[in-house]
């Protein structure tokens, strides 16, 4: 029998945003050989058009994309999207990884890449979090929720419910790393445990990678995020999560 088998929809579907075709084309192949579906889009504009006509796992994103401005790109992406987000750039100033990231980039790859670290890093980047280096896991595989001064987080669902009862968007790295704090609250933890924990051990981050996202998350947290009660930064040492948190079944959230 003839025609071209039909793509398997269980599969994580990834969207290639790049200007280059022959980037596009490489990326794809190498994806789709090794478990993923994916779709390329070679400008913002038709980006935000297959947003629009289905949804995505990841976004592989290209800041270089003619007269458009990746930074803004990026931002929409992060206001509007859930998808986890990896940004594929030339652009190879450690203050360009630090702002991709802050904009809500779950990761940061520079050009030129090997394609086996877009893979490494595109199945890390869809892995629920793990934080087995500093807080064990639960046990028994049940979906749980953390309740916290007033807020409720359930991880598997990726989902933040503030005091009044609505939805707060946090991007895929932003809520990596609420999670590890949820998981060892009251515990002081360092910038390189942080960086191991949400990137992966043997990461090689500017530092102020992670303080980059822990102001974003502060400003979606904290009532006054220029003086905060949750998130408290510990002079030399790293941060500390200081709220009381208690974990619950997420079906009781």
């Amino acid at each position: 029998m003839g025609g071209v088998a039909s793509p398997d929809l269980n599969l994580p579907h990834v969207l290639i945003v790049d200007d280059e075709d022959a980037i596009c084309k490489m990326l794809s192949r190498y994806l789709s050989r090794n478990g993923f579906r994916t779709t390329v889009a070679s400008s913002g504009k038709g980006m935000m058009t297959r947003l629009e006509q289905e949804s995505y796992d990841l976004i592989l994103l290209d800041l270089n994309l003619g007269v458009e401005d990746g930074l803004d790109l990026l931002r929409e992406l992060n206001s509007r999207h859930c998808s986890r987000i990896i940004v594929v750039s030339g652009r190879k100033n450690p203050i360009d990884r630090v702002v991709g990231l802050e904009l809500g980039a779950d990761d940061y790859v520079c050009k030129p890449f090997h394609l086996r670290e877009i893979l490494a890093r595109a199945k890390k980047a869809l892995r629920p979090a793990n934080a087995t280096r500093v807080a064990a896991t639960c046990c028994d595989g049940a979906e749980v929720a953390f309740a916290f001064d007033g807020w409720k987080a359930i991880p598997d669902r990726r989902q933040l419910i503030a005091p009044d009862g609505t939805d707060v968007t946090l991007t895929g790295g932003e809520f990596k790393l609420l999670s590890v704090f949820l998981k060892n609250s009251g515990r002081v933890l360092s910038r390189q445990q942080l960086m191991d924990v949400t990137h992966g051990v043997g990461w090689h981050a500017y530092e102020r990678t992670i303080d980059a996202q822990i102001s974003r998350l502060r400003k979606k947290l904290e009532v006054d995020p220029k003086r905060p009660k949750l998130l408290k930064s510990v002079h030399g040492d790293g941060y500390v999560f200081t709220a009381s948190v208690t974990k619950l079944p997420a079906r009781g959230a």
